[in-house]
Parts: C-alpha cells; sequence; structure tokens
C-alpha cells in the first residue's frame, strides 16, 4: 500500500490568459500590465495526492492479484489567471482498477492468466472551474487534457519456464492485448490518439 501528498510550490508555467492583478481589478487589456511581460511566470501551487492498494493470492494452482490506484490534483489559482479560482490539476491519471487471474500447470512448467484493466473516467478538468471569464473568453480550456470516456480492457497471457536439464534457462512468453480489439482513447493520450487493436506477442528469452 502506497500512500502520498506532493506539493509543488511557485510552479513555472507559460504566461497565457491573464497577464497581471491590475488587469484583473480593472477587466482591462494586458496594457495595465506594463511592458516587458516575461513569457513564462510563478502561477502558485499544486497539491497532488493518492494512494495505491494491492493484494495478491498464491496457491499451489492459482494466482491472483487486485490492485487500485487513486489520484487526485489541485491547483492554486487557475492556469491562465494566477488571481482566479482554484481548479483541478492537469495530467492526473483516472482512478484504475487492474485484476489478474491465472492457474498453474506445474507438470508443465507453465503458468497460464487473464488480465484486465478497468479505467475510469478522465472528467475532471481545469475548465470546470474556470470555463471563461470577463478578462479570459477561453478560460482555461487551453489548458484541458483530453475528457476520456472511460473504459476496460482484457488480455490474456502465458508463461513457460522449462526446468528438463537441456531446457533450463530458457523462457517463453506469450500474451494478446486488447483481446476483444476494443476502440478506446487511453486516458490522457489526447484526442486523436486511439487504442492499439488485439495484439499478439510472443518472446523467447535464454538465460547464461
Amino acid at each position: 500500500t502506497t500512500l502520498f501528498s506532493n506539493k509543488i510550490d511557485d510552479e513555472i508555467f507559460k504566461a497565457t490568459g491573464v497577464g497581471c492583478a491590475a488587469q484583473t481589478a480593472s477587466g482591462g487589456m494586458t496594457q495595465d500590465c506594463g511592458p516587458n511581460m516575461p513569457n513564462y511566470r510563478n502561477i502558485g501551487s499544486v497539491t497532488i495526492k493518492g494512494f495505491e492498494i494491492e493484494s495478491f493470492y498464491e496457491a499451489t494452482y492459482l494466482f491472483g492479484s487486485l490492485s487500485y490506484a487513486w489520484m487526485t490534483g489541485k491547483h492554486q489559482g487557475a492556469y491562465t489567471n494566477p488571481w482566479g479560482p482554484d481548479v483541478w490539476a492537469r495530467d492526473v491519471p483516472a482512478p484504475k482498477w487492474v485484476a489478474v487471474l491465472g492457474t498453474k500447470i506445474p507438470a508443465w512448467d507453465a503458468r497460464i492468466g487473464w488480465k484486465g484493466e478497468f479505467v475510469r473516467k478522465t472528467d475532471r478538468l481545469p475548465s470546470d472551474n474556470y470555463y471563461s471569464s470577463d478578462i479570459s473568453a477561453l478560460g482555461d480550456r487551453y489548458w484541458d487534457h483530453y475528457d476520456n470516456d472511460g473504459y476496460n480492457v482484457q488480455g490474456l497471457f502465458a508463461n513457460w519456464k522449462p526446468t528438463q536439464p537441456y531446457l533450463k534457462g530458457t523462457e517463453v512468453n506469450f500474451t494478446v492485448d486488447n483481446l476483444f480489439n476494443k476502440s478506446y482513447r487511453p486516458m490522457l493520450s489526447g484526442e486523436n490518439a486511439y487504442s492499439q487493436g488485439r495484439n499478439a506477442k510472443v518472446s523467447v528469452t535464454r538465460f547464461f
């Protein structure tokens, strides 16, 4: 089990949107901020916290595991307006379950199993709290990550590690990812980045 809480103070970010507190107060243009505005600035702190929990089971003929990861993040002030409201931090992974269930075949020195990933939708966007304002028509929409739908993806795997003297030191792995050839957008991958389709792989490793 892992618990964490990380805080970054005075995050350095590209200067976009509202340029200064004077512009916020007057509702005016960036001329209110004076000349020589920098391209980057400190925009406040961001706090990322979360946890991950894992459990495992292993017996003579059966094995499995189950894990859950959850993260959330808050940014002090908007990305395009440090004097605006607090917003969700960008690019924070969605909650995810990962389950593994398999069986051992001792007579063959083999293991076969199933793996499933269940991912919540990625819907906590910076623009949820700062969509637009009188001095920023775009708000924080420019910095939103893609609003991915939730999805689940299944896979199969097999492993063979023979113990015969003439084969000892050899390992063969076979995996099938995206078993049902599902089309989805992996979390935080972008609007036009789709998943790879069904994918089968075989690897043979020899240890000396």
